[in-house]
């Protein structure tokens, strides 16, 4: 509760708070920043901590869309294929690059080669 109100606010940059919150928000991010650098994790290895908590992360944020594309999907009448207009590729499909845009990635890689 109070560490996502704290990120949504450090977001806002600050935005919309008075002192006092703005205060508050100092503290609670100097505190999380202390914990993160005496954390066993981080003092052994910084950047393999910061990646392992980005991928779980990752992760959570898709699972819970996944979460939300089944209810959706659910809600909608089952079987029928989602609005999103994503079709029904499989992750397999996605993964691969296929479809919309997955000429992309090759041709620009070669252009950054060529700098």
């Amino acid at each position: 509760g109070e560490e996502k109100a704290a990120s949504s606010s450090a977001g806002s940059a600050g935005v919309g708070l008075n002192a006092k919150k703005r205060l508050q928000l100092v503290a609670d991010e100097t505190a999380n920043m202390r914990d993160v650098l005496d954390h066993p994790a981080f003092k052994s290895d910084p950047f393999g901590a910061i990646q392992a908590h980005l991928q779980s992360t990752v992760d959570a944020q898709h699972a819970k869309a996944d979460e939300r594309r089944r209810e959706r999907v659910e809600r909608n009448g089952g079987g029928l294929a989602d609005k999103s207009g994503g079709g029904a590729r499989s992750s397999t499909a996605r993964a691969a690059g296929s479809g919309r845009g997955g000429g992309r990635r090759a041709s620009s890689a070669g252009r950054n080669s060529r700098r």
